[in-house]
């Protein structure tokens, strides 16, 4: 029986107008259906054993249609890819609910793992209208951050070489663009036994309110499973803009 760990992010970046869906929700949602095929689901990395990473990206950019897309990948890359979107709708948030229980509904019993895709992130994030592209670029010209990794040595991201772009997604730094000029924020940042991305503290000599401080948690969350094998304790992110 093969072991799964899953992870729902709900992308909520400036680019997007994405419902507060409860990413637990989702995931539930998707271990419902991998334990019915005969998968194993945990919650926390499991040293020296072969886990799939299943990832849910659920998103929806300005002017255009809701959408969920699911991967399933190895340290050798990305196995399964599978995407859901509509245009007919009337509750955000339950039509997230409900394009991922279409998603869970064709999720096969068996991964082959022989099978890689190679994927973009713009394919892994894809917009339903070329118009987005110029806003974009425009975005990435404008986002300034770096993620150093000290002494521990840095894991695939899961589009190897494109965190960066990644980043620019899914950053949401409006509220505090101005408090951003001419000053950073560096985030203190370890990946936990759930290889998930956890937010230790924040340095910075901005003052920042409760609710930039939920959009900067918010920010990390979103960050897609890492393939580790132990804990990483330290990391640190440094945000600005250009």
């Amino acid at each position: 029986m093969e072991k799964v760990i899953i992870k729902a992010s709900i992308l909520r970046g400036d680019n997007f107008v994405t419902a507060k869906t409860d990413p637990q929700i989702i995931e539930d949602i998707f271990k419902t259906s991998l334990s019915q095929k005969n998968f194993q689901v945990i919650n926390e990395i499991a040293v020296n054993e072969e886990i799939l990473f299943v990832d849910v990206f659920v998103y929806q950019f300005a002017a255009e249609f809701p959408t969920v897309t699911i991967t399933i990948r190895t340290s050798n890359g990305i196995h399964f890819v599978d995407t859901e979107r509509t245009k007919m709708f009337v509750d955000r948030n339950a039509i997230n609910i409900k394009l991922a229980k279409k998603l869970a509904e064709r999720l096969p019993s068996y991964i082959n793992k022989n099978a890689i895709f190679k994927l973009t992130t713009n394919d892994l994030l894809a917009s339903n209208s070329i118009s987005f592209i110029p806003d974009t670029a425009e975005k990435r010209k404008s986002s300034n951050s770096t993620i150093n990794w000290l002494e521990n040595k840095e894991p695939d991201f899961i589009i190897p070489n494109e965190i960066h772009y990644y980043i620019a997604y899914i950053s949401n730094n409006y509220s505090i663009r101005n408090k951003l000029k001419n000053n950073s924020i560096k985030l203190i940042l370890k990946i936990n036994d759930q290889a998930r991305f956890e937010l230790i503290d924040i340095e910075s000599k901005i003052d920042f309110t409760e609710k930039e401080k939920n959009k900067l948690s918010d920010f990390v969350s979103n960050f897609p499973l890492w393939i580790i094998k132990n804990p990483i304790e330290r990391i640190e992110m440094k945000i600005g803009i250009e």
